[in-house]
C-alpha cells in the first residue's frame, strides 16, 4: 500500500481505486441536528487479500483508527466512541463514530496530509438553512477518477469487485435537489462503486465539476423530543470519550 489508512485523510482510501491495489468498502454517515451538533458514523471494511498485503510489509492497516490518533488529526471532535472489529465475508470491518458540538469547527485532515483538510460551514437564514461541505469523500474521488484504459479493464475488474464509497447525510430539513446525490426525505446520498469507477458513470459523470456540497435545506424541522434524546446520547458520549482517554494515559 502506497498510503497508510487513516480516517481524516479520506483522500488516502480513494489511491487504492486508482492504483488498484485493492479492495475497500468505506461508508461515512453524517447525523446533522437543527442546532448544528451531530456525529460521524463511520465504516471501513478492508479484504482479506489487502489485510494480508498491508502484514506481509509489516503494516497494520487499522493503526491508525486508534482514538487517540484520531483525535490529533481532527479539529472540533468532542467524543470519539471505541472502535468496533469484525469479520464477514472475506472483509475485515472496523466501525465507530464521531460527535462534534459545532459542524462549523470541524476539520477532518491529518495535519501531515499536503491536502486540505475536509471543513463544513452551516449557516441558518430564518427557517432555513445551508450546509456546505468542502473536500466531499466521493467529490475527492471524482477528482481523482482517471479512466481505465480498455486492455486493464480486466484486471481493473478484479482488483475492485465489491468496491464502494458511500457518503450520507441525514440534514435537519428536506433540501433542494443535487444531481448525482441521491435524496430521500431528509437523506442525501452519494456513492461511487467499482462499475462507476471502470465506466466513469454515476456520480464521476455528474459531479465532475462540482467543487464543494451544497445543500439548500428548504426548511429546518425542530424536534425537541430528537433533540433531547441526541444531547443525552453526546454527553454518554463525551463521558465515555474522557474514560477512554484516561486509560489511555495510564497504559
Amino acid at each position: 500500500m502506497n498510503k497508510q489508512l487513516n480516517y481524516f485523510a479520506l483522500a488516502c482510501l480513494l489511491v487504492l481505486s486508482a492504483s488498484l491495489t485493492g479492495c475497500v468498502k468505506f461508508k461515512q454517515t453524517m447525523t446533522l441536528m437543527p442546532d448544528g451538533s451531530g456525529k460521524l458514523d463511520l465504516s471501513i471494511a478492508l479484504s482479506d487479500q489487502l489485510v494480508q498485503m498491508a502484514q506481509q510489509q509489516g503494516e497494520n492497516p487499522f493503526d491508525d483508527m486508534d482514538p487517540k490518533k484520531l483525535n490529533e488529526d481532527s479539529k472540533g471532535i468532542v467524543a470519539f466512541t471505541k472502535p468496533v472489529k469484525k469479520k464477514e465475508g472475506g472483509y475485515t470491518y472496523l466501525s465507530f463514530s464521531a460527535y462534534f458540538d459545532d459542524i462549523n469547527a470541524v476539520e477532518l485532515g491529518s495535519p501531515d496530509d499536503d491536502e486540505k483538510p475536509t471543513k463544513f460551514t452551516y449557516t441558518k437564514d430564518g427557517k432555513a438553512a445551508t450546509l456546505t461541505v468542502e473536500k466531499s469523500m466521493v467529490l475527492s474521488a471524482v477528482a481523482d477518477h482517471e479512466p481505465i484504459a480498455p486492455g486493464d479493464k480486466a484486471i481493473a475488474t478484479q482488483m475492485t469487485a465489491g468496491m464502494l464509497f458511500s457518503e450520507t447525510y441525514n440534514l435537519p430539513g428536506s433540501f433542494e435537489a443535487i444531481k448525482g446525490v441521491k435524496s430521500d426525505g431528509q437523506t442525501a446520498t452519494l456513492e461511487m462503486t467499482q462499475a462507476h469507477m471502470l465506466e466513469g458513470t454515476g456520480p464521476i459523470k455528474d459531479l465532475k465539476d462540482v467543487e464543494k456540497l451544497v445543500f439548500k435545506i428548504t426548511e429546518v424541522r425542530e424536534d425537541a423530543e430528537a433533540m433531547k434524546a441526541f444531547k443525552a446520547e453526546l454527553q454518554a458520549a463525551k463521558k465515555e470519550w474522557e474514560a477512554m482517554k484516561e486509560a489511555a494515559e495510564e497504559e
